[in-house]
């Protein structure tokens, strides 16, 4: 998926904002960012979450499916080339002649469409991404967990020892972009401990392994 998405935006640039649906790759099963989430965020894209079950959130892109799905009639594609070339054609189709806005096509009547102000390379990523905007987006969010029986949470997979003392009580999480560490803080706010961010690094981020354990168990750095 990443390898598709970074050939789409070699193509037709950086968006200044995506919208995507809640589920894999887009978003994880918890209330965690994934790591091509984050990727995006490194590369200045405003990631939108539609919301779960809410299918009206994107009903341009769910119609578009409908049409699509109409015009190309996949069953009549005997390889995966005849689909693609199929597929090539609808799109052509609808962006260059099809009539929607006074018997204008979308190329003609959104000229701009053709125009690549925020472009995008490979080669280029490195110097495009930025660690910084992903720190900042993280700042902005707290986590809440419960400590389970032996004082541990888990957070991006890795365990972190908060004490037997609270064991059964709630915390909460936040970033400190200028420690780059989590801050595990009680409901009330006093803080327990500080650990190091260790995943979030541009080579976890950029090669979308957040969810690889980096330790069984993460000591106290503070």
């Amino acid at each position: 998926m990443s390898e598709q998405l970074r050939d789409c935006l070699s193509q037709w640039g950086l968006p200044k904002a995506i919208r995507v649906d809640n589920g894999d790759p887009w978003a994880t099963r918890s209330d965690l960012p994934s790591a091509l989430a984050l990727w995006l965020v490194g590369l200045n894209v405003k990631v939108i979450l539609n919301r779960p079950h809410q299918s009206t959130d994107n009903g341009i892109v769910e119609r578009t499916h409908g049409v699509l799905a109409n015009w190309l009639e996949p069953h009549r594609a005997h390889t995966v080339a005849d689909l693609q070339a199929q597929l090539d054609w609808a799109i052509a189709m609808q962006r260059n002649r099809y009539p929607v806005r006074h018997g204008q096509s979308r190329l003609q009547a959104y000229p701009d469409l053709c125009q690549n102000p925020r472009p995008y390379s490979r080669s280029q990523e490195p110097e495009l991404w930025q660690l910084e905007r992903v720190d900042t987006w993280l700042s902005q969010a707290v986590w809440l967990r419960r400590v389970d029986k032996v004082g541990r949470i888990s957070f991006f997979s890795i365990a972190y020892s908060i004490g037997r003392a609270y064991a059964g009580h709630d915390v909460l999480i936040h970033f400190d972009r200028h420690q780059r560490e989590w801050v595990i803080e009680t409901e009330q706010g006093y803080m327990l401990k500080r650990f190091d961010a260790q995943q979030i690094t541009p080579e976890r981020i950029c090669h979308f392994d957040l969810a690889k354990r980096a330790n069984s168990l993460s000591h106290p750095s503070s």
